[in-house]
């Protein structure tokens, strides 16, 4: 009961057996549990189903504050994890992937989670989220100035541009960004914006790349980047980003 951190790998002998006896125990019989991670080795046996009853059932409700979970085939099972702790949860890393049956994000499946400081899914396929939804989960968010990574390269956000627009501006929030990657199916924001938020609220980040489909911002120029002399041609134009529209090594860039 007095475990704090918890650390599970269905690779490896014994972890199914662990989480099996976990799964068992009584509900909120586990209240102190605050960091989890987990490879769930792309659903091997019932290792998820076992997770899931363990996460939802017996850990005590908004306890998590810490979750790294890989190796998962479902978002609806990211979700219903996600949705059991989303009071308490800071830090969320999902790595996963979802072989094409899931293109969209349905609009109630993704909680809010008001206690964020760090969001990165990585999700394999390229994945629909509708601005509306991705605009209530960042204005949920009740300390953006304490966000640090907002990592979601492969979670298309579309729709409504009136919405898109509102994604885009809400970020002037997130003023301790040390990370920032966003997709979009399009954004409808002149050059002039564009070439504002560069300049006023990403300023702290100097490594800073912004296109029709890409908002990417580090603290520092991944090595493989075009020199900012490259990228920015003039005040009211950019020229030089398409190299980046669908060709951003991701993985290098989370591991710089």
């Amino acid at each position: 009961p007095s475990i704090q951190s918890l650390k599970l790998d269905a690779r490896k002998a014994g972890a199914h057996g662990l989480l099996s006896a976990l799964a068992g125990l009584q509900s909120g019989s586990v209240p102190n549990l605050r960091v989890l991670r987990v490879n769930c080795a792309a659903e091997k046996d019932h290792f998820v189903d076992n997770l899931v009853d363990f996460c939802c059932n017996v850990l005590k409700p908004d306890v998590l504050e810490s979750l790294h979970i890989s190796g998962i085939r479902s978002f609806d099972t990211l979700c219903a994890i996600l949705g059991a702790h989303s009071a308490s949860l800071r830090t969320v890393r999902a790595d996963y992937f979802v072989a094409g049956h899931e293109a969209r994000f349905e609009e109630g499946a993704l909680p809010l989670m008001p206690r964020l400081t760090s969001l990165a899914l990585d999700v394999a396929d390229v994945t629909e989220i509708s601005s509306a939804l991705a605009l209530r989960v960042l204005s949920a968010i009740e300390e953006p100035e304490k966000v640090q990574r907002l990592y979601l390269p492969h979670v298309e956000i579309s729709g409504d541009s009136n919405h898109v627009s509102q994604v885009v501006q809400v970020l002037n929030r997130f003023t301790g960004l040390k990370q920032l990657v966003l997709r979009f199916a399009f954004m409808p924001v002149s050059i002039k914006e564009l070439v504002r938020m560069r300049e006023v609220d990403l300023r702290h980040l100097p490594a800073v790349c912004i296109s029709d489909h890409f908002i990417v911002a580090m603290e520092r120029w991944a090595p493989w980047w075009p020199a900012i002399s490259e990228v920015w041609e003039k005040e009211d134009s950019i020229t030089g980003l398409s190299v980046f529209q669908e060709q951003i090594d991701f993985e290098v860039l989370d591991g710089t």
